[in-house]
């Protein structure tokens, strides 16, 4: 295993930790621009992996998380061509670095997370998130992306444990509801 694979590894766990960091943040901003940071790093791992397809579906995702969050409170009909903007660029990356029968699974995911980003349903979100990552898992193991595959696999764990959280809150919820006297 040449210099490569090991400076791979390296940006990938760089971005674990920045991943892991986000997690706890709360701010909007703060949490888009570790976002932006987290995707860099993954680019040049997977540039470093010659993942081509998967460095510029990333970097479209940084295109992306740009996009969605300064066109989120704009009226449907720019969400919507941001969306199709954001495809077009796919579209376009995928063209041109296309490798491999792997690549397919690299765009589904792409196309599914794009699209479940779009919305503003946060389980969805999780749940798109997690078959996405499902799918990432093997694009990485075939590149040799070994870090990027934990990346992936702690990316479905928080979604997970999120999804937990919010359906026992919302089990409690209705509980409490149910001890309430009528009025």
């Amino acid at each position: 295993m040449g210099l490569n694979f090991w400076l791979a590894q390296v940006s990938s766990a760089v971005a674990i930790v920045i991943v892991v960091i986000s997690f706890q943040i709360k701010n909007k901003n703060i949490l888009l621009i570790m976002n932006a940071a987290a995707n860099a790093f993954i680019c040049v791992a997977l540039l470093l992996s010659d993942a081509y397809l998967g460095a510029a579906a990333t970097a479209v995702a940084i295109v992306r998380g740009f996009a969605f969050f300064k066109l989120e409170l704009r009226p449907v009909w720019y969400r919507y061509s941001a969306l199709i903007f954001i495809y077009i660029l796919l579209g376009i990356s995928a063209y041109y670095t296309y490798e491999d029968n792997y690549s397919i699974l690299m765009i589904i995911a792409t196309v599914l997370l794009i699209f479940g980003l779009w919305q503003k349903n946060i389980i969805f979100i999780r749940f798109i998130s997690i078959f996405a990552s499902c799918i990432f898992i093997p694009y990485n193991i075939w590149h040799a992306a070994y870090v990027m595959v934990a990346l992936e696999s702690l990316i479905i764990v928080s979604c997970i444990i999120f999804l937990i959280r919010i359906f026992i809150e919302r089990k409690n919820n209705n509980k409490t509801l149910d001890k309430v006297p009528p009025v």
